[in-house]
């Protein structure tokens, strides 16, 4: 049952100040979107305009990409660990790299 998840979004960002900084609108919606997430419903709900990512400030020419991903992986394939297979830590939002067909993640290239 959402419901009781969804009043908890609309009190929490009807608390918050109007002044401008959307940081707390940001966190109440994000907390919301992580709890959908965890039942499966991975919600795209981040865009330019509301709560926006910087991701597209960690791309460095001819390197991997970075892109905005509700649920992400946490265990991307790097040197270490070319192919990661079953991934224990599930998986996040936020910034996630995409690379070439043969290319890896190594640090943040």
């Amino acid at each position: 049952n959402p419901k009781p998840y969804y009043d908890a979004c609309v009190y929490d960002t009807c608390g918050c100040d109007s002044g401008g900084d959307c940081e707390c609108f940001c966190t109440a919606v994000a907390a919301f979107a992580d709890k959908c997430s965890t039942y499966g419903f991975h919600v795209r709900w981040r865009t330019q305009e509301i709560c926006p990512t910087q991701c597209e400030d960690l791309n460095v020419d001819d390197e991997c990409e970075w892109h905005y991903d509700p649920c992400g992986t946490a265990c991307p394939p790097t040197c270490e660990d070319p192919w990661p297979g079953h991934c224990d830590l599930g998986c996040f939002e936020g910034c996630h790299p995409r690379c070439q067909p043969g290319e890896v993640l190594f640090g943040h290239r």
